[in-house]
């Protein structure tokens, strides 16, 4: 229940020592602690390494995302998307995205 309240109000108690990140669970900075400032533990942690670029990842589906990358294919987007009703582009994210979107039309402008 804590941790419901401190994602409302926005209370983060945690700090983290080395830089500015702050959070409202335990956990949270525990991970951030050891994903941005324990290198030798993070190394020690990733199970799967790019042969390419040599970056590793702890994750399975991070890796083949990162692979991808390389090999220039394209996911396609697991969020359903919406279509402008002016030029019927599909647009993916928040009201606030698709909302500028159409600002565009009334500006004339091509986004």
């Amino acid at each position: 229940l804590t941790k419901h309240r401190r994602t409302r109000t926005g209370e983060k108690p945690f700090a983290c020592e080395s830089c500015e990140y702050r959070c409202g669970d335990p956990n949270s900075i525990i991970n951030h602690r050891r994903t941005h400032h324990d290198p030798i533990k993070r190394v020690l942690e990733q199970k799967h390494f790019c042969e390419l670029c040599g970056k590793s990842f702890g994750r399975m589906n991070a890796y083949k995302k990162h692979q991808d990358m390389h090999s220039g294919v394209k996911r396609a987007k697991t969020t359903t998307g919406k279509s402008c009703e002016i030029c019927g582009k599909m647009l993916y994210g928040n009201a606030g995205s698709f909302a500028q979107h159409l600002t565009s039309h009334a500006n004339n402008t091509k986004m």
